[in-house]
């Protein structure tokens, strides 16, 4: 990996990402996704920049909604223990955005997407445990007009959460 510091920062990523953000912006997202608690003093010191840079970068990439700063928790360990991923047929397919919607709205949602293949959703859900999972799929999810079939996996142990690695957006196949 090159040395950040004598990176030239204003160029753009070697993607196409549709916005303005450079080198640096991700380099400052790589150091709060890897620790979210590091002090912009800690970032700005570590990329050679001043506090002051990191501060209105990381503040246009919040505003942008670029970048989220939130916290994590680990579901097992205070009392989610029935984790969930759920796979959805949606008939008429023309209500896919509308069916999303709704579901997105369970507090025990916590990832929608549309996907390709046999099923047309894919959701994430952590439910207490699977008394709380059967009454989501009986008594809120297979009443939503439209649902034509699910399937579900639960996850006993998950061994890995987390963000994307942005190194990987500048990767080449090779060592940088």
């Amino acid at each position: 990996m090159k040395n950040l510091k004598t990176n030239t920062y204003g160029e753009p990523p070697s993607h196409s990402s549709g916005s303005n953000i450079d080198r640096l912006d991700f380099h400052i997202m790589q150091h709060l996704i890897e620790d979210g608690r590091k002090s912009l003093t800690d970032i700005a010191k570590a990329l050679n920049i001043s506090v002051g840079t990191a501060r209105n970068r990381l503040s246009r990439l919040m505003d942008e909604e670029v970048f989220m700063v939130f916290g994590q928790v680990d579901p097992n360990r205070i009392g989610f223990n029935a984790y969930a991923q759920i796979f959805i047929a949606i008939r008429p397919v023309n209500r896919l955005a509308e069916i999303a919607e709704q579901i997105a709205a369970f507090p025990e949602v916590s990832f929608v997407a549309q996907i390709a293949g046999e099923f047309d959703l894919e959701i994430n859900v952590m439910c207490r445990d699977n008394n709380h999972l059967t009454t989501l799929m009986n008594e809120r999810l297979y009443k939503i007009d439209g649902i034509h079939q699910t399937k579900t996996n639960m996850y006993l142990k998950v061994f890995k959460v987390a963000q994307p690695d942005l190194q990987l957006l500048h990767s080449t196949g090779e060592e940088d």
